[in-house]
């Protein structure tokens, strides 16, 4: 189907509420910026959306030492395995292979191509 049928199907609560997309997961390291877990009811309806989840991640950015952004972390991952916002169906990598005569390639999981140059 379409996305933006998805869309309109995601915010119901009846029904289905899975649907496969791919993520290259580059913004999956802090609760912050992790797409499924940062998300909020209004950029992102759907079942997956937990007002709890908010406070803490204003916490963690708050949070003055490691050790105490690690135990509000653990709060977060404790709320975002009940909630379910997301399951992992495994990793991959795109082989490539580039010609030596090209500079300012970006190591990364997918192809960037912004700095590239050729020498």
């Amino acid at each position: 189907m379409d996305w933006g049928t998805v869309l309109a199907r995601r915010a119901k609560k009846d029904g289905w509420g899975l649907f496969a997309v791919y993520s290259n997961a580059i913004d999956m390291i802090s609760p912050l910026t992790h797409f499924y877990v940062a998300n909020t009811c209004a950029d992102y309806p759907g079942w997956s959306c937990d007002a709890t989840i908010q406070p803490l991640l204003a916490a963690f950015a708050k949070a003055p030492t490691q050790d105490e952004r690690r135990k509000i972390a653990e709060e977060i991952q404790k709320l975002a395995y009940h909630l379910t916002p997301a399951v992992s169906w495994g990793q991959f990598t795109i082989p490539a292979a580039y010609r030596a005569s090209l500079t300012g390639l970006v190591q990364s999981s997918f192809p960037m191509f912004w700095a590239v140059s050729k020498a």
